[in-house]
C-alpha cells in the first residue's frame, strides 16, 4: 500500500541536523543570490501558493518560465501543494506550447508567450508570491501519487509526456553515491538550465536532498561564464553533458585549472562520452569524469562513480539497489540474455525512481513493458564484469545491408580521426529502397578520403559510412545534447 509522501515536503523539511547547504544562484550580472533551506522553504511555499489558489488540486502546470529562480521555486511548490508541474523548453514555440497543453489538459500556463484564461503571466505570478507569508503547508500526498510531468524530446515522434510520483526523489538515492559521490559538504555546479530535468535533478532537487549546495547559472551558460563561477564558489562537482567539456577543453589548461581549483570531479550525462574526451579531460585536470546511463522514464541508473573503476567506452554498472538485464531483441521473451548478449537494456517495474506511464497514453504506455521489465528503447550487453556497453538505442539503429548498427560504433571510431571535433551518422536514403550511412563531422581540413581510410582499419565494412558531410556545427538542444534527428535523412536534403 502506497505510504504518505511529499517530494517537496520531503526537500524542504529540516532533516539535517547543523544544515549549512545553499542554493546559489549566479544572474546575467555575475552577482550572487544565496538561498538557505529556510529560504527556499518559504520561495517555495509562496509561489506554490500563488498558483494553487486558481486551480484545484491534482492540477497539471506548465512552467514556461526559462532558466531563471521562479521555475525552480514553482516547480517545487506547485509539488507541495498537490499540483503537477512541468517545466517547459525556452525553445518551444507558443503553438508547440498550445498543443501540449491540450495533450495533457493542463488547468494552467505561467507564461509570458501565450494569452488566454487559462495562461498567468509572470508578472502575475510574481506579485502574488511577493504578497503570500510563504506558510509551510504540504498537500497530503501519496509516494504513487503524481508529482510532475516532463515531456520526451519526440525525437522518435510526438513528444510524450512521461508522469512521475512522488516517490522519484527516492528513486535517485542510488546515483548520489554510485555516479555523484556526493556529500553535504559539496558544492553542485551544473551546466545546463533550470527547465532542463537534467539541471533540475542534479543541479537543484539532489543537492536539496543531500545537504549540498546547488551552483545555478542563471545567465547564457557559455564556458567562459561557467569557468568564473566554478572559481568564484569552488564548486566541487561539476556536472554537463560531453559536449560543454569538450568546449572547456579548447581552454587553456591553465585556466581550466585555475576555475576548477577546488573540483574534486565531474559527471557527464545525456549523451555517451568518449573516452578520448574523458582522457583529455583527465590529462588537463588530473580529475576523474564519471558517466552515467538513463532516459526520461526513470533518470540515471547505470553509471560509473568514485568508489567503481572506470572502464573506457562503458557506462558503468548498474547502481546499487537497480535490478537490472538486457532482454532479447527478436522476440517478446522476459528471461534475461547472457552475458555478452546484445539486447534490450530492462529496469525493474517495481523501481521507484520510474515513470508512472505517458499521461493519456494508455497503449503506449503498456507497449514499454515486457512482462515485470520496462524497456526504454537503449541496446547494448553487459561483460563478464558486470558493465554495461551502450550500444545505441533501438530507434537510433541503422540498417546497412541487412546489418543492424549502432551509430556509437561509427561515431567513436570517427572522433579518434584526429581533425574531427564532432561526428553524427545516421541512415541517409538514396531511394526508397535504399539508404546508406551518412557520417555528419565538424572539423577543418579533414581530407574525406583519408578519412574513409582512417575508417577502414577500424570498422567493418557493412558499418562504413559511404556518404561525407562537413557540418559548421551539429544539431543540438540548447543543453547540448545530440539531435541525430535533425540531420539530413534524404540525399536530397544534403544536395540541397
Amino acid at each position: 500500500m502506497s505510504k504518505d509522501f511529499n517530494l517537496a515536503g520531503y526537500l524542504l523539511d529540516d532533516r539535517f541536523p547543523d544544515d549549512q547547504s545553499t542554493l546559489v544562484m549566479v544572474g546575467d550580472d555575475m552577482k550572487s543570490s544565496r538561498h538557505d533551506r529556510a529560504d527556499c522553504r518559504k520561495l517555495a511555499m509562496r509561489h506554490g501558493h500563488a498558483i494553487a489558489k486558481h486551480v484545484a488540486p491534482g492540477s497539471i502546470i506548465l512552467l514556461d518560465l526559462g532558466n531563471s529562480l521562479e521555475m525552480a521555486f514553482t516547480f517545487l511548490g506547485c509539488i507541495a501543494r498537490g499540483l503537477v508541474p512541468s517545466p517547459l523548453s525556452n525553445l518551444l514555440t507558443p503553438t508547440e506550447i498550445r498543443k501540449m497543453a491540450n495533450q495533457v489538459n493542463a488547468s494552467l500556463v505561467v507564461s509570458d508567450r501565450l494569452d488566454g484564461p487559462d495562461v498567468m503571466s509572470i508578472w502575475h505570478l510574481q506579485e502574488d508570491a511577493q504578497h503570500d507569508p510563504g506558510a509551510f503547508n504540504c498537500q497530503h500526498t501519496k509516494e504513487d501519487d503524481p508529482a510532475f510531468l516532463v515531456f520526451t524530446s519526440g525525437s522518435t515522434g510526438n513528444p510524450k509526456a512521461v508522469l512521475h510520483a512522488q516517490r522519484t526523489i527516492i528513486g535517485r538515492r542510488p546515483m548520489y553515491e554510485d555516479w555523484y559521490g556526493i556529500t553535504s559538504s559539496d558544492r553542485v555546479l551544473h551546466a545546463g538550465g533550470l527547465n532542463w530535468t537534467y539541471t533540475l535533478g542534479a543541479g537543484f532537487l539532489d543537492p536539496l536532498a543531500t545537504g549540498a549546495t546547488g551552483l545555478i547559472d542563471l545567465g547564457e551558460r557559455d564556458v567562459e561564464r561557467l569557468m568564473a563561477i566554478a572559481e568564484m564558489e569552488a564548486a566541487t562537482i561539476f556536472a554537463a553533458v560531453p559536449g560543454v567539456y569538450r568546449k572547456l577543453l579548447k581552454q587553456s589548461s591553465h585556466n581550466i585549472n585555475a576555475s576548477f581549483h577546488a573540483l574534486r570531479h565531474g559527471i557527464s550525462a545525456g549523451e555517451a562520452l568518449h573516452p578520448d574526451l574523458r582522457k583529455s579531460w583527465q590529462h588537463v585536470t588530473g580529475k576523474e569524469l564519471y558517466e552515467a546511463l538513463g532516459q526520461s522514464e526513470i533518470s540515471t541508473f547505470i553509471s560509473t562513480g568514485p568508489g567503481l573503476e572506470v572502464r573506457p567506452g562503458s557506462p558503468g554498472k548498474p547502481q546499487r539497489g537497480r535490478n537490472i538485464c538486457v532482454l532479447p531483441m527478436d522476440s517478446h521473451g522476459i528471461e534475461p540474455l547472457p552475458t555478452g548478449q546484445t539486447g534490450y537494456l530492462a529496469i525493474s517495474r517495481d523501481d521507484p525512481g520510474l515513470m508512472l506511464g505517458y499521461l493519456h497514453e494508455e497503449t503506449d504506455t503498456k507497449s514499454m513493458f515486457r512482462g515485470h521489465w520496462f524497456l526504454g528503447g537503449d541496446v547494448g550487453h553487459f561483460d563478464e564484469d558486470g558493465y554495461f556497453w551502450h550500444e545505441g538505442r533501438g530507434d537510433d539503429l541503422m540498417n546497412a545491408l541487412g546489418y543492424r548498427v549502432s551509430p556509437e560504433d561509427v561515431e567513436n571510431a570517427l572522433l579518434e580521426y584526429p581533425l574531427i571535433e564532432e561526428a553524427a551518422v545516421r541512415e541517409v536514403a538514396i531511394r526508397d529502397d535504399l539508404s546508406l550511412i551518412g557520417a555528419f563531422y565538424v572539423g577543418k581540413n579533414v581530407d574525406q578520403k583519408d578519412v574513409q581510410k582512417f575508417l577502414e582499419e577500424r570498422l567493418a565494412a557493412y558499418k562504413m559510412p559511404k556518404i561525407f558531410v562537413s557540418m559548421g556545427q551539429l544539431p543540438r538542444t540548447a543543453n547540448g545534447k545530440l539531435k541525430r534527428r535533425s540531420l539530413p535523412g534524404h540525399v536530397q536534403e544534403i544536395d540541397d
